[in-house]
């Protein structure tokens, strides 16, 4: 079980060269095509008709991504990666080609996600390792940043839909042989301004976000770890006013969030891993007739694989994830998770982020099983079965959904990969979900994507 990366999981690959003594210089690109299909009458009986009833959501999606590296000194160098990413929609509960967006609402026009699109910096940061053979190391500038397994830290960018995930600032890592510590502080505006070309004004996360914390991570043993964070955050929306979320169309908050992790390897076949995070806020700022949130999150995962002569190298995983929901009789409090910045594909589908939308991860457990098998030297397949709880069914996003109890559904995924060549690997991923007694008169959905991705 892991962190699938929908945006930044692409090795850096390349062509490199000397271009002074001791000193490299590095260049590469990547293309992702992606098909989509979203089956959204999970809720034919809900009004509006246009948002939830109608064809399947199917778009076309093309990102490309050129990058370049470059040595300054000892141990320090300059990362550039520049992107574009442009679709096209055959069905949209807002427009047919997506030609909505929040500085539409806000009187700024309508741009679109047609070619061709704006292209953005996706990287541009120095990173230097080892300062002065010491065991600090620091990164300056855009950035991609995960703490953990991603359950709590890792999108930076929720609303490009895959794009990207940066965050923008700086991070510096203490690493000695048993000890990790990470200390980051980043801000990033709630639309990128610095678009190069066909700038579209687009936002991309809830507001002015700042985020800033420290994680240290000890090793006791190969069976035993331990994993420490605090991360304080600061979300200021007065000028993104076309993004409403769900408290009276303000996300103006102060959050802070304390967590650990515990994992290890008991044997050379067995891993495992436990997580959990309370978070403690003022949200709303700019009123106090709404209740602060006092969310929490719990992870835990375990994997079984197998000696390597074992036929197709099978492994079998076992998850629990549980996102608190807000209980709708306790009124002083939101004992709901408010996720800022995980509100990406955690578990690879796509369907269960498109039915939660810019909610985020919360009111939900998950019940996950999951097995790989390398059927082929080149084709790798994984099957995954999950159970879904609302901790609170009455508490659903929206009443409509309400149909009286706590069970969402059962989600089953399957996902093929298959490296065609060394450069290309070509991807089937689906998901079929059965809705449980949550919806009112829901009925069976489906989720469909073909890939392939080319790096050079």
């Amino acid at each position: 079980m892991g962190v699938f990366l929908t945006a930044g999981a692409i090795a850096w690959a390349g062509y490199t060269w000397e271009y002074t003594d001791g000193k490299k210089a590095e260049f590469g690109l990547d293309v992702r095509v992606r098909y989509d299909l979203y089956d959204r009458d999970v809720n034919p009986t809900w009004s509006p008709a246009g948002r939830e009833v109608g064809p399947d959501f199917q778009y076309f999606r093309i990102r490309e991504r050129v990058w370049g590296k470059l040595d300054l000194w000892e141990g320090a160098k300059l990362v550039l990666r520049l992107g574009n990413r442009w679709q096209y929609y055959t069905s949209h509960f807002l427009d047919p080609n997506n030609q909505h967006d929040s500085s539409a609402v806000a009187g700024g026009g309508s741009p679109t996600w047609e070619a061709p699109d704006e292209v953005y910096i996706d990287n541009l940061y120095v990173e230097w390792t080892s300062i002065m053979d010491s065991p600090w190391s620091v990164t300056l500038g855009r950035q991609d940043f995960m703490l953990g397994n991603g359950m709590v830290l890792l999108e930076g960018t929720p609303f490009d839909q895959g794009r990207s995930i940066y965050f923008t600032g700086a991070s510096t890592t203490y690493q000695t042989e048993c000890d990790t510590v990470k200390m980051f502080g980043f801000y990033d505006d709630y639309r990128d301004r610095t678009a190069l070309i066909h700038d579209q004004k687009r936002s991309l996360r809830y507001g002015n976000t700042t985020v800033a914390g420290i994680d240290w991570t000890h090793r006791f043993t190969k069976m035993f770890n331990t994993e420490l964070y605090y991360m304080w955050s600061d979300i200021e929306d007065d000028d993104n006013d076309g993004v409403a979320f769900a408290n009276d169309g303000s996300l103006d908050s102060r959050i802070q969030f304390f967590g650990g992790r515990v994992f290890g390897s008991p044997t050379d076949l067995i891993d495992y891993g436990v997580e959990f995070c309370k978070q403690s806020a003022r949200y709303p700022l700019d009123t106090d007739s709404d209740p602060d949130p006092t969310g929490s999150m719990l992870d835990a995962r375990l994997k079984f694989k197998t000696p390597d002569d074992t036929a197709m190298k099978p492994t079998f995983g076992l998850q629990v994830t549980q996102f608190s929901g807000d209980d709708p009789k306790s009124g002083g409090e939101n004992e709901g998770w408010v996720g800022l910045f995980d509100t990406y594909p955690i578990y690879r589908e796509e369907f269960l982020p498109a039915r939660f939308g810019a909610l985020g991860w919360t009111n939900l457990t998950q019940y996950r099983a999951d097995t790989c098998l390398q059927v082929m030297e080149k084709v790798k397949a994984t099957v995954a079965y999950a159970y879904l709880v609302a901790e609170y069914g009455e508490n659903s996003p929206t009443s409509a959904y309400n149909g009286g109890g706590n069970t969402m559904g059962e989600l089953i995924s399957l996902f093929v990969d298959w490296k065609a060549m060394e450069s290309l690997v070509l991807s089937f991923e689906g998901a079929t979900f059965i809705p449980g007694d949550y919806y009112a008169g829901g009925q069976q959905a489906e989720w469909l994507r073909l890939q392939a991705v080319w790096t050079y």
